[in-house]
């Protein structure tokens, strides 16, 4: 994975963005892209990946890439960020509602590889927004070369806010690189109502 050498090589850009001292790999996906049918989009890896004991402190760029790909059938359970999408005890989150599952058909894929600090800790501190900011607009090649390898992908899910100061579809229309457009089906607010798009 060529990004492993490319993200190392702008990290100290961003190192106010990264948990002093822990050891992390960048993540371009989780699961599969090449045969999810299905993907959960978000904003980037927690660093709490990285956290008690969860990874090596060194991996090969091979043992990363089959780590990423047999991410949610690895020995080590997935991270509970995941619960918020599909939950083998609350069966009302999304994927389950939508027949869907980490563990078959879908991929979950970040804006940007680099594991940070808590989004509310950006939020709370303007120069780390607006460098978060940076970060996820100039990473977002990486997700688009990670959406690239989904062939088989017929829809996805994306949720949340990028710092709490833009809407997730909001952000990728604004800082989409030039040849690129998103179109949305729906749109819900965080009232759950849903609401027309604009493409």
């Amino acid at each position: 994975m060529k990004i492993v050498a490319d993200v190392a090589a702008t990290n100290t850009e961003y190192s106010d963005l990264f948990v002093p001292r822990r050891i992390t790999h960048p993540m371009p996906f989780f699961g599969d892209p090449t045969t999810a049918q299905f993907a959960t989009i978000g904003v980037n890896p927690s660093a709490d990946e990285f956290g008690s004991g969860r990874w090596p402190s060194s991996v090969t760029v091979q043992e990363l890439d089959a780590r990423c790909v047999n991410y949610f059938s690895n020995p080590v359970p997935p991270n509970d960020w995941f619960h918020g999408y599909e939950d083998p005890v609350n069966k009302n989150k999304a994927l389950n509602i939508l027949g869907h599952s980490y563990m078959r058909d879908t991929v979950h894929l970040d804006l940007s590889p680099r594991p940070t600090i808590s989004m509310g800790t950006l939020s709370k501190t303007p120069v780390l927004r607006t460098l978060f900011l940076k970060m996820a607009s100039t990473d977002m090649q990486w997700f688009l070369s990670a959406l690239a390898l989904c062939s088989n992908l017929k829809a996805a899910i994306m949720s949340g806010s990028v710092t709490n100061a833009h809407y997730f579809d909001e952000f990728l229309r604004k800082h989409m690189p030039s040849g690129y457009t998103l179109k949305l089906r729906l749109r819900s607010q965080s009232d759950g109502e849903p609401r027309r798009c604009t493409t």
